[in-house]
């Protein structure tokens, strides 16, 4: 009897970044604010968060493993706080599973970023103020080397 060989992986396989999240979120430093509530797909999610703590972060890999394998997690920052949630629970995966996403979404990212023209060079240029310090009397004069 022959095998059949295995389909490639996207095959037959929905797009799992499409998994629908729900997010919310409480404002700290605003008391007696009403939480807001997005669904959010997990591609927004993690597009979101990787602005806030940057691509490479591992806080980012844990976020999205606890998501994925729990069904929720409790973010908190400085300024707000923000529960995600697995919309549908049967989308709850296992770790290497997790982790499997997470590459796909780095190399997509990758991809994405390798494929847009490059922009233009910028110059920032940032010139911090003068600061004197004037006495009475007029300016300070360093005192005389012996």
């Amino acid at each position: 009897m022959e095998r059949s060989p295995l389909p490639p992986r996207s095959v037959n396989r929905p797009n799992r970044l499409e998994i629908q999240i729900t997010a919310q979120r409480e404002e700290r430093e605003i008391p007696g604010s009403t939480p807001t509530r997005d669904v959010l797909n997990l591609k927004q999610v993690l597009d979101k968060y990787t602005l806030t703590l940057g691509l490479q972060n591992a806080h980012l890999l844990e976020i999205l493993i606890t998501l994925l394998t729990t069904g929720k997690v409790w973010v908190e920052f400085r300024s707000y706080n923000e529960r995600l949630q697995l919309l549908n629970p049967a989308d709850a995966m296992g770790r290497p599973a997790a982790v499997d996403l997470f590459n796909e979404y780095l190399i997509t990212s990758k991809e994405k970023k390798l494929t847009h023209p490059a922009e233009g060079t910028r110059r920032i240029t940032v010139q911090l103020p003068k600061i004197v310090n004037e006495v009475p009397g007029g300016p300070r004069r360093a005192p005389p080397v012996p």
